[in-house]
């Protein structure tokens, strides 16, 4: 059964579709896993063993009739602030512990109809907000790289439940880095897309560019797969359509990869990761992959970041405003205290701010095709704490500047894929961040297969989950 929970999602994918494994075994193989670790990691909040197995029997039943779906039987984890019909959806707080949607958020009804199985709800901070993943139902989520320190947020459940082998398949949410961020953590690959690549509606802001949904998996293959089937425009989305992902023909020998290890000092970063990031280097350009010092001139980004996040928390939670201090989230519920205070003005400054950072690096993916940074500035925090305290040896006393990695490509629009690169001396993965202009992500796989394929930089699993309890 750990064998049929860590392959690969497209090889048991291919082994389903030529009858020589079961939807039934791929499915009791993660729930395998899930009950023998997640009471030690609390990757889930809600998991649904009894229908889970009941549609993996739906679907070898549909076999036998001559179907073979797209994701055929493939275990899925959702991320708890993911709306799915029929299934609880607590987004981590306690005032929605028995709310249960009605319908499906757009993708995840494309994930089904492709044959995905939701094995569960993975978990979140509350509201999905900041970077360590804990709630009122599991408590913390741990990194089952080092069970002391954090998963990372706010798709850490997800993240967790890919490198253990609980799921084949995963899908979290980003806005400051909320996939890239615990799939640098967990050794796994997470994908932000281009706003409107992966629409996300029903949703209580639909016109919100900011945050993102995206695939998470072990393989850079497995995420390309998983992509198909979730991009594409739906009618009732009101962001600009962006044709879906169909597959990629770049040559990624032929890109011309931009590196930075802090973008010319905008952000503290760990010696711990500057070393892993320089050893990465040497081996890209040692398969013919050509790199070059440059960053895009972001200096300046900071300042847009928070009065428009002010902005998307209020718009989120106008209507609890009144009882924001019964929520757990100490940092949300800050974040909300100064979003009250913020001005028509302060936003004003901070979308000039935002614009004069664009103008400056229109031209930046002109001479440059991608931007090689690192996904996290540390290699994880201790488990108790609500985000890094100390970076590069320097106080952070404000929690944004401990992500500035992740958040200036969100302020941009960006997309940009997490991959797994090494480890730290102490065995902490690390992950690089691919970075391309709006709509290329295909640029961003096709590097990201061809550095997977030639480095074998996926696929590792974490030693906890390596021998069975």
């Amino acid at each position: 059964m750990k064998d049929i929970a860590f392959l690969e999602a497209n090889r048991a994918l291919q082994l389903m579709h030529a009858g020589q494994l079961s939807a039934r075994e791929v499915t009791q193989a993660a729930l395998q896993q899930i009950e023998s670790l997640d009471p030690q990691l609390h990757a889930f909040v809600t998991v649904r063993p009894e229908d889970v197995l009941r549609e993996a029997d739906e679907i070898d039943a549909r076999y036998t009739r001559g179907e073979r779906l797209p994701l055929h039987g493939l275990p899925l984890a959702i991320k708890d602030n993911i709306d799915t019909a029929g299934i609880r959806t607590t987004y981590g707080s306690a005032e929605f512990k028995d709310h249960v949607p009605e319908r499906d958020a757009s993708f995840v009804a494309r994930l089904k109809r492709a044959g995905a199985l939701i094995v569960g709800k993975a978990s979140l901070p509350e509201f999905a907000a900041y970077m360590n993943t804990r709630n009122v139902f599991v408590g913390t989520t741990l990194n089952p790289w080092c069970p002391g320190r954090s998963s990372g947020g706010s798709s850490g459940g997800t993240a967790v439940a890919i490198a253990t082998g609980m799921a084949s398949l995963g899908v979290g949410t980003d806005y400051g880095g909320s996939v890239r961020l615990p799939a640098a953590f967990n050794s796994i690959v997470g994908l932000r897309g281009t706003p409107g690549l992966i629409p996300t509606y029903p949703s209580n802001w639909p016109f919100d560019t900011f945050a993102v949904a995206g695939p998470m998996c072990r393989t850079v293959a497995d995420l390309d797969l998983m992509l198909r089937t979730m991009s594409g425009a739906v009618v009732a989305s009101p962001l600009t359509p962006m044709q879906g992902y169909d597959g990629t023909d770049v040559d990624a020998r032929q890109l011309r990869v931009a590196w930075s290890e802090d973008l010319a000092g905008l952000f503290p970063v760990d010696a711990e990761i500057r070393t892993v990031m320089q050893a990465a280097r040497k081996a890209i350009e040692g398969i013919g992959v050509s790199t070059r010092d440059a960053a895009p001139p972001m200096g300046g980004v900071r300042d847009s970041v928070i009065p428009l996040r002010d902005v998307r928390t209020l718009i989120l939670h106008a209507g609890r405003l009144e009882r924001i201090h019964e929520m757990g989230n100490a940092l949300l519920i800050a974040s909300i205290e100064r979003a009250k205070r913020t001005t028509a003005l302060d936003v004003a400054k901070a979308e000039i701010a935002r614009s004069r950072v664009w103008a400056a690096c229109a031209d930046f993916f002109d001479h440059h095709d991608v931007l090689a940074m690192p996904a996290t500035q540390m290699v994880g925090f201790d488990a108790d704490a609500a985000a890094p305290k100390v970076i590069e040896g320097k106080d952070i006393p404000e929690a944004l500047d401990t992500c500035m990695s992740t958040y200036a490509i969100t302020m941009m629009g960006w997309p940009a894929l997490a991959i797994p690169c090494g480890f730290s001396a102490e065995g902490h993965p690390v992950g690089l961040q691919l970075v391309a202009p709006h709509g290329r992500e295909d640029r961003l796989i096709a590097l990201g297969l061809m550095l997977e394929k030639e480095l074998r930089w996926t696929s590792f699993v974490p030693p906890m989950a390596r021998v069975q309890k």
